[in-house]
């Protein structure tokens, strides 16, 4: 895993667990282990970050649902 991704799997950690208002790029570098300054090699700013998260988020879901629905032909049920 590269440090993109690191950064990226701290910051929905930290969503998780603080909430989004309370996540700082320091806590995100700390929780990734990268320096303070390596953020900024992938990101510009928290919002940008954020929507990566986000899109990543979507695109996992989306190819969970369609795998889902091609194994037996029927959408996931609540549980």
């Amino acid at each position: 895993m590269g440090k993109r991704q690191d950064i990226m799997d701290a910051t929905l950690d930290l969503i998780h667990e603080e909430g989004l208002q309370s996540v700082t790029f320091s806590k995100i570098f700390k929780k990734a282990d990268v320096g303070s300054g390596t953020i900024y090699n992938y990101f510009s700013n928290k919002e940008e970050l954020v929507n990566a998260v986000y899109k990543e988020a979507r695109m996992l879901m989306g190819g969970i649902y369609a795998t889902r629905l091609r194994s037996d032909g029927k959408p996931l049920r609540a549980v």
